[in-house]
This record gives C-alpha cells, structure tokens and sequence, in this order.
C-alpha cells in the first residue's frame, strides 16, 4: 500500500510482511520505585510494599531522619510530609513520571502512603 504524506512523502507498508506484537503493547509493566527528587542530591523514592501501599526510603537512612511532619485540624491525621530538601509531599500530590499515582492517605508513621493510580 502506498501513502502520500502532507509534505509529499510517501510511506509504503507491507501488510503481508508487518508483524505486530499486542502482548508487548498492551501488557503493563508494575512499578516497584517511584523515584523522588531532592534539592540537596538524597537518592529518595517511594516502595511499592503491597496492594495501595507504599513507604518512603533513602539511600542514607540519615536523608530522612529531619522530616517535618504536617497534621490536619484533627492533630490526629497527617496532612503532608516534608523531608528536609523535600521533596513535599501531601495528601492529593501526584507522584510518578511513567505511571502517575495520587497519595490519598499518609499513614500514622509519615513513611508509609496509600497511593492510588491517578487518571486524567
């Protein structure tokens, strides 16, 4: 089959001879690691544990040991999570670059969140 382009190039396809493999396509890959970014370089990201739970690591465990932690109006739930160089991380943020995920919950320790695949 022959096709003109919009700047007159043509593209000739062989259909006989085109092999497409959906599997790959169509087959998603789990993420494990949400990589984080940090202004002063601590290698951060979040851990996929199981079903909607992930927990926030480090390489040098010292990167989170200065966290601030942000309460709701309760005093009871956290709000947000501020790891000192961030980055800052609240309820509704969204994380992720090739799957995105929306953190819906920051458990009671501020190192474990329930994340949920955001969609547009």
């Amino acid at each position: 089959m022959n096709k003109k382009l919009k700047n007159n190039n043509s593209i000739n396809l062989d259909i006989d001879e085109c092999n497409i493999d959906l599997l790959n396509i169509t087959k998603k890959q789990k993420i494990n690691n949400i990589k984080l970014y940090n202004r002063y370089g601590a290698k951060l990201w979040l851990e996929h544990i199981n079903e909607d739970l992930w927990q926030l690591k480090a390489d040098n465990p010292e990167d989170l040991e200065y966290m601030r932690v942000i309460y709701e109006d309760d005093n009871k739930s956290i709000h947000a999570i501020d790891p000192s160089g961030g980055p800052y991380l609240s309820l509704r943020t969204i994380v992720g670059f090739e799957e995105k995920y929306i953190i819906d919950e920051i458990l009671p320790n501020g190192y474990i969140m329930k994340l949920s695949r955001y969609k547009i």
